[in-house]
């Protein structure tokens, strides 16, 4: 084969290398700033999101803290059940769209629960929730809910504005308490 071709076919391939080097470094390139733009919309859409939660979960643990005042008093009534619906029913209709599936799973099953309260008379909800088992179990229905609306605002991963921590989700206000004492214990 003549020199001058093996230098053409030599030229060639390295004509050929150098697109393939700039194309795999586009690619990579493009890639980056389509990762970046995606980070970036999530970045914005969660803190909107986040903001509008801060706005609205307060009305709506206002609503359950009430009630499990109601709760340790031992003031139950078919009015005070049947006002906690009507108050969670409208929250829910105009900001449920910003429940978590959790959160939304655990709003769901506590209005069945309510609504199957409220179809009982003052002597059966009186009768049903005499011990304090029953009653505990009541508040710890509506406190689940508390919870996951702290969780969502990310109430227990913050001590102040400067740091954060990494928090589980929470079930309870025990499992809370006992978080919290870990964390004590750490900082010691």
């Amino acid at each position: 084969m003549p020199k001058e071709v093996i230098a053409a076919l030599i030229a060639l391939g390295g004509v050929f290398v150098s697109v393939l080097v700039s194309y795999i470094t586009s690619y990579r390139q493009a890639n980056l700033e389509i990762q970046k733009l995606r980070a970036e919309i999530q970045h914005q859409f969660s803190s909107k999101l986040f903001e509008k939660r801060l706005e609205l979960y307060p009305e709506l643990y206002n609503y359950l803290s009430k009630f499990i005042r109601i709760i340790q008093f031992n003031k139950i009534s078919k009015k005070a059940v049947q006002d906690l619906i009507s108050e969670i029913h409208e929250w829910t209709s105009k900001n449920a769209i910003l429940f978590s599936g959790p959160t939304g799973s655990i709003s769901y099953k506590l209005r069945l629960f309510l609504i199957e309260l409220s179809q009982k008379s003052d002597m059966e909800l009186e009768q049903e929730f005499s011990s304090k088992e029953a009653l505990s179990d009541l508040r710890r229905r509506v406190q689940e809910l508390e919870l996951a609306l702290k969780n969502e605002l990310g109430i227990y991963a913050f001590e102040t504005p400067t740091e954060s921590k990494v928090a589980g989700k929470f079930g309870s206000y025990k499992e809370i308490e006992v978080w919290m004492n870990e964390q004590r214990k750490r900082r010691r």
